[in-house]
């Protein structure tokens, strides 16, 4: 867990106002310290909630997005290669997709 859990707080907030459309995730550390400290918040039902079913959720890899199951949430871009650049793109293509339709 980050010394200043204010960003990551914050981050929290953003995401349950639906302020973000999507979030990618690079580690599986990123998911449970964001799970970890929105349980201490008392919004974890929340994050998943809206993770779930309003916020595009991009994860780099199979370890990473078993992190994410494992709270509730299937990860929505799953990268050809576990590499940022694959992410990344993955990431744009869906976003595109996603306007297009």
């Amino acid at each position: 867990m980050p010394e200043d859990v204010a960003p990551l707080a914050a981050l929290v907030d953003q995401l349950i106002d639906r302020r973000m459309d999507a979030i990618a995730f690079t580690s599986q550390i990123q998911c449970r310290n964001l799970f970890r400290l929105a349980t201490d918040l008392g919004r974890a039902g929340e994050l998943a909630s809206v993770l779930g079913a309003h916020t595009i959720v991009a994860a780099i890899g199979p370890v990473c997005a078993e992190a994410l199951r494992a709270v509730g949430i299937t990860p929505d871009v799953p990268p050809a290669h576990p590499k940022m650049g694959p992410l990344i793109a993955a990431l744009a293509d869906y976003v595109e997709l996603s306007d297009q339709a």
